[in-house]
């Protein structure tokens, strides 16, 4: 049922098999089913099974408006990112696996 509730999500292993990074590359949720926990769900659901694949940290980058939502999540702000895509201002932002129950 919950990916009937996705317009996109994207997740994927930045590093080779050994990294211990993961890079989450987008996650939309579809309007009608926002601000009911499914997007911190599926985080928290990714980072459980990357922490059995030995992975320390979930990485993303965004925009201002999203930043207050991650460090609700409990990501961590690294501040503005390199990247220019898009013509974009961008975080960086972290999320130590370990801490994920």
């Amino acid at each position: 049922e919950i990916a009937q509730c996705l317009v996109g999500s994207e997740m994927c292993i930045r590093d080779s098999s050994k990294g211990k990074n993961v890079m989450i590359l987008g996650l939309s949720i579809l309007p009608e089913y926002r601000r009911q926990g499914l997007a911190r769900e599926l985080v928290r659901q990714y980072a459980l099974k990357e922490k059995k694949n030995n992975r320390e940290k979930l990485i993303l980058t965004c925009l201002d408006a999203k930043v207050p939502m991650y460090l609700d999540f409990g990501f961590t702000d690294h501040g503005i990112s390199d990247s220019v895509w898009g013509g974009e201002v961008w975080h960086e932002m972290s999320l130590d696996i370990n801490n994920i129950c």
